[in-house]
């Protein structure tokens, strides 16, 4: 099998980095600056909200910010496996060993991939602290703490699919 490389789009990144930026300005004017008394929602909730935007979208224009200088290919598929380095969540190397199958998912217009390990545990102890938390939250989800979106990939997603399940059961017939 040969190693294909899929890097980054810079392009995308960009976009979620403007879309991030957005969202923490709507977050700073509900936390300062929105008219009460306008819609019948508690202040206190939407001080909330705009609070929750603020940190939620900071942290993905930190991350944005740090992938458009990452250097490192966003997904790598070789003959040993996926080297995942496409998101927040990214736990890098993925054995196509451990491997049990691949699902796809969709959260509004998002979709992505599920992968499905034989031994979750092993890959959540690999993570950090906050990325640990936040695969033990896709494994209470979707039954995987692992999953692979095409929204920061130079890569057309439905390509993606069919790339990862092909070489999936490539692997599987080969070990049989």
């Amino acid at each position: 099998m040969s190693v294909i490389q899929i890097p980054l789009s810079k392009t995308k990144i960009i976009v979620g980095i403007v879309g991030s930026f957005v969202f923490i300005l709507a977050g700073i004017w509900l936390w300062t600056g929105f008219p009460e008394n306008t819609i019948p929602i508690s202040p206190l909730i939407i001080k909330i909200a705009g609070l929750i935007s603020i940190l939620f979208f900071g942290w993905t224009f930190l991350f944005g910010i740090k992938k458009m200088f990452d250097k490192k290919m966003g997904l790598i598929i070789d003959e040993l496996g996926i080297t995942d380095n496409s998101s927040a969540v990214s736990i890098g190397f993925i054995d196509w060993g451990d491997i049990a199958e691949v699902e796809t998912a969709q959260i509004m217009s998002t979709r992505f991939l599920l992968i499905k390990v034989k031994n979750p545990d092993k890959y959540i102890e690999r993570a950090g602290p906050i990325q640990a938390k936040m695969m033990k939250t896709n494994f209470n989800m979707y039954g995987t703490p692992i999953s692979i979106a095409s929204t920061t990939l130079n890569f057309n997603f439905d390509d993606l699919e069919r790339l990862i399940k092909s070489k999936l059961n490539e692997q599987t017939l080969q070990k049989n």
